[in-house]
């Protein structure tokens, strides 16, 4: 049983406990003469001993900090951060001409249904990825997503006979199975595990040695490992258009205007922000409530249950990753924490590179 990743349901629903009792560092005061000294600062007194930070533009790197024991090259399990992975990885098959978004799970597995009055047959590739598509069932309801008694191909066929749970394209849920189906299709469009597929279309061609999903039956909504550095590169190369120079766009437009949203992690509503979903990404808007200037703005971003919050600021032109990999328990939620930080360090991190551009 793919027993690490059922914490993620208690991330969801306990994050207005988050901070474990954790008692924040004494106050540091920023060097005047650096001009990231209120990100250093910030990131100095937060209570969790051990992360990362990196930043950069399309250039590359401008700006790392490591805190604790936590290095930048170090592997970690980054939970929903891998979401993005497997969002980035299926475009890129659409980029290559072997997936559509329109595309039906009935059109790679042989058993799903084309029947038009079984819901099943209206589910599309874009729903699978924006997780719209009907599946109700929370990351603690993984059933077989994870276990290595399975493939991919064995457990998406289990819950198929599951069926869905709403009409797709009305509900939004945020779930393991969505993405579960996605990347079976994925597996026959492209003649590979998902392993390899995610291998062979994002990791290879980008250099990231550190970056991977294991197994016959790895979640492919959570259960990537990866490293700061090379997470890093992975924005990068969506800033600079290296990957994704067609299909960013589909990845980033927002899907959730004029649903209804069942479920969504607790780090969002703990903090107070509206954020909307595209495929594999929040479209993030740190106000109260989505709106039209939400609509303006592009900056996307994966947080993981761990802490691992990477995102990837398009109006300032900018990544940054800030990784670490904290325990969830009863009392703490490090995905609330952790955007609670990333929100904070933003307007910093903007005014850092102001001051520092050629």
């Amino acid at each position: 049983m793919d027993t690490r990743y059922a914490v993620l349901l208690f991330a969801m629903l306990l994050g207005a406990c988050g901070g474990g009792g954790q008692t924040p560092a004494a106050p540091v005061t920023p060097d005047p003469g650096d001009p990231w000294g209120d990100v250093t600062s910030a990131l100095e007194v937060h209570p969790v001993a051990d992360l990362a930070l990196v930043v950069g533009d399309a250039s590359g790197e401008r700006f790392r900090f490591e805190k604790g024991t936590f290095r930048i090259t170090d592997e970690h399990a980054i939970a929903s951060a891998s979401k993005w992975l497997t969002g980035a990885t299926v475009i890129t098959l659409v980029e290559q001409g072997l997936m559509s978004l329109d595309d039906q799970p009935q059109d790679y597995l042989s058993y799903w249904t084309d029947d038009p009055n079984d819901p099943r047959s209206r589910i599309t590739l874009e729903q699978l990825l924006s997780f719209t598509s009907g599946f109700h069932r929370s990351p603690g309801q993984a059933g077989c997503i994870g276990n290595e008694a399975y493939t991919v191909q064995t457990c998406v066929a289990e819950w198929y006979e599951v069926g869905v749970d709403a009409e797709p394209g009305t509900t939004y849920y945020y779930g393991p199975v969505h993405m579960q189906v996605a990347a079976a299709m994925a597996e026959i469009a492209a003649g590979q595990p998902w392993r390899d597929v995610v291998e062979l279309t994002i990791a290879m061609p980008l250099g990231l040695t550190s970056t991977r999903f294991q197994g016959n039956n790895p979640r492919a909504a959570g259960a990537a490992i990866s490293s700061a550095i090379d997470y890093a590169g992975f924005l990068e190369a969506q800033l600079g258009g290296e990957l994704l120079p067609a299909g960013f766009d589909d990845l980033a437009a927002e899907r959730l205007s004029g649903l209804q949203i069942v479920s969504r992690p607790a780090a969002i509503d703990d903090n107070t922000v509206d954020w909307y979903y595209g495929l594999g990404v929040w479209r993030e808007c740190n106000e109260p409530m989505w709106n039209t200037d939400c609509e303006a703005q592009t900056r996307v971003s994966s947080p993981g249950a761990f802490g691992w919050y990477p995102w990837l600021d398009l109006d300032n032109g900018y990544y940054a990753v800030l990784a670490m990999e904290e325990p969830v328990t009863f009392l703490s939620s490090p995905a609330s924490d952790s955007v609670e930080l990333g929100v904070t360090l933003q307007p910093m991190i903007v005014e850092a590179l102001r001051q520092t551009a050629n």
